[in-house]
């Protein structure tokens, strides 16, 4: 389906719809899977015309850990080699999207006001474009309960919701 313009009401219907489809159809989706729900949901929204940033969710207080991850990523994206970056564990965050022009946040389960309650222990600490999803998504170590033989078909599900 393709929309030129959304208006919110329409735009928070079709991310309700998405949700409900991933919780139906993909297992463990906040396990592990949610930079792969934010690159994918990402990358649709920019083909629909509607911009968005992933936004990369720690642990309060934890502020490190999006700091070295992105100078590790950077440092990959500039020279195609990682430097301790084995050792960097993303198994406790959390990637949600963000569209500015609504003001509205929503990851594979939840939108908005229950975005963020249920993630009320985290805080939003920066953002990653879509070449830093990317590489976060395949070379961090993750939580393994969400299964990437899932990617195609929540990338199916993401388009035929969006």
């Amino acid at each position: 389906m393709f929309k030129k313009s959304y208006t919110k009401e329409e735009l928070k219907l079709d991310i309700n719809r998405l949700q409900d489809d991933v919780a139906v159809r993909i297992n463990s989706i906040n396990c592990g899977g949610c930079g792969v729900f934010a690159s994918i949901a990402h990358d649709r929204l920019s083909e629909l015309g509607i911009e968005s940033e992933i936004i990369f969710y720690g642990y309060r207080g934890y502020k490190n850990e999006f700091e070295d991850s992105k100078v590790a990523i950077q440092n990959y994206l500039l020279t195609g080699r990682f430097k301790d970056f084995d050792m960097m564990h993303l198994s406790i965050v959390h990637f949600v999207i963000h569209i500015p022009k609504y003001e509205m946040y929503f990851d594979a389960e939840n939108i908005d006001d229950m975005l963020l309650s249920r993630w009320s222990h985290y805080e939003m600490q920066g953002s990653y474009d879509s070449k830093e999803i990317k590489v976060a998504i395949n070379r961090c170590n993750w939580n393994t309960m969400y299964k990437t033989s899932q990617n195609e078909s929540l990338k199916e599900i993401i388009i035929q919701n969006l």
